[in-house]
């Protein structure tokens, strides 16, 4: 059996890290999953992601926990501000 892989791309706001995730993750890692709660937000609210934030970090710890269950290879970016992290 293969382990999966999780990808953490971590850097502070304005960084790079989305962009260079939509590169590096499909053609270096073979990491076709990528969840990122600010695209989550866009495809909800176009205009104004930041009404929805909240809801789409909400799908984003879900998407996380079903790609965790089914072993699947994913990334995620984050810049471990938060207090979840320490």
């Amino acid at each position: 059996m293969i382990k999966p892989n999780l990808y953490i791309i971590a850097g502070c706001n304005g960084a790079g890290k989305t962009t260079a995730s939509f590169t590096i993750l499909p053609e270096i890692l073979d990491c076709k999953e990528f969840v990122n709660a600010d695209e989550i937000a866009k495809g909800l609210s176009p205009f104004q992601p930041e009404k929805v934030a909240f809801e789409a970090g909400r799908i984003m710890l879900q998407r996380v926990d079903h790609l965790l269950l089914e072993k699947q290879n994913f990334a995620f970016e984050t810049t471990l501000a938060t207090k979840s992290y320490r």
